[in-house]
């Protein structure tokens, strides 16, 4: 029970006895008791009388009416509250319908990505399929017109009558070349892209393929005024891995480094086993260098970074793509390194599982091979 209610419930009550007692006074006390005994009781019902309607106002200003004030207050702050609560939560509504069809766009633009995606997919694979399978055709007759010039530079047959020919002959022959060495990269990329490439495996001798791949850009070193070194460790095991695409691995990056410095510049191959038993390949070059921002475009697939240098040079931006790609095919890493107008450092490594130690050998971790 509230305190106004009880306040007017005792309000109620003493008016109710007051009035009983003033009823009994003017009803019955005539007859039961003297005059001046009902003169007392009528002062007195007069003084209760009094009494109560002075403490009425005191009452209700000092109790009854501050708890009004108080409940008005309180229940016009909790309809304010209420109203403020209801615009809460229609905003709530109104965002929650906003993500809700934000979701749906998300959802609807990631099935179309994802169709797009599919048939970009789909349309390279067929691309990478279809060079793949031309391979044979595009090399057929680049091999005829390459060795006939070679047979016509090289006079087998007789002098050819005029040195303008053997020129144009030798013109022939280094253009079919190059254009050969697109065509392979092209392909061989189209057959990692496709998953045709196919790896034949085996325990290669590094330091033989190494000397090998060494001598055949010799010749285009030592014309550019290149000087080259190999540095071997002593003694290095076997490498599981596929013989050509390691000499494709090493062919292109010692190429590229040839190709990107200058005269008296220096390359060189450096061949090892890596702190945890992995094999790790270093082609080092004091040629031009780039950017570390331009990393990456380098390893992208035709990506070239320009330089008045590079302008001199042939390539088509394969090379550094298609030497990562077939170093990740036997979970290699490729790292490059740059600074310009100092040099360029390209890392190879193989993981440890390919490192093969002969039987009667000790590795690295001083546990017996085999």
């Amino acid at each position: 029970m509230s305190p106004v209610h009880l306040v007017l419930r005792v309000a109620f009550v003493i008016f109710a006895v007051e009035g009983l007692i003033m009823l009994a006074l003017l009803v019955m006390a005539p007859a039961i008791y003297p005059a001046e005994f009902r003169a007392h009781w009528s002062m007195a019902a007069v003084d209760a009388t009094v009494l109560l309607l002075v403490c009425t106002p005191i009452i209700y200003f000092w109790v009854i009416r501050p708890y009004v004030v108080a409940r008005q207050r309180a229940e016009t702050e909790s309809q304010r509250n209420e109203h403020a609560l209801q615009e809460r939560v229609t905003e709530l509504e109104d965002a929650q319908r906003k993500l809700e069809q934000q979701g749906a766009d998300l959802v609807r633009l990631a099935a179309e990505l994802k169709i797009a995606s599919d048939r970009a997919k789909a349309a390279s694979r067929a691309k990478s399929e279809f060079l793949a399978a031309m391979s044979h055709e595009l090399r057929t007759p680049l091999n005829a017109i390459i060795g006939f010039s070679d047979i016509i530079k090289t006079e087998n047959f007789g002098p050819v009558g005029s040195v303008k020919y053997r020129g144009y002959a030798e013109d022939i022959n280094a253009s079919g070349q190059h254009l050969l060495e697109l065509i392979n990269d092209i392909l061989d990329l189209s057959k990692v892209e496709s998953g045709t490439d196919e790896l034949h495996e085996e325990d290669v001798a590094v330091p033989k393929v190494a000397r090998s791949v060494l001598n055949l850009v010799r010749q285009r070193a030592e014309k550019g005024g290149v000087a080259l070194k190999l540095d071997l460790a002593e003694d290095p095991p076997l490498l599981h891995i596929d013989r050509r695409k390691l000499t494709q691995i090493l062919l292109n990056l010692l190429t590229n480094a040839v190709k990107f410095s200058p005269a008296g510049g220096k390359v060189t191959l450096r061949a090892r086993l890596s702190p945890d038993g992995g094999y790790l390949f270093e082609v080092a070059d004091t040629g031009i260098g780039m950017a570390p921002e331009d990393i990456p475009k380098a390893l992208s697939q035709f990506g070239q970074v320009g330089t008045d240098f590079d302008h001199q040079l042939e390539g088509t931006g394969l090379g550094l793509p298609l030497t990562k790609a077939f170093v990740e095919m036997h979970q290699g890493t490729l790292d490059l390194r740059s600074e310009v107008a100092v040099g360029t450092t390209v890392s190879v490594r193989f993981p440890a599982e390919r490192t093969v130690w002969p039987q009667d050998e000790v590795g690295p971790s001083g546990v017996a091979a085999g």
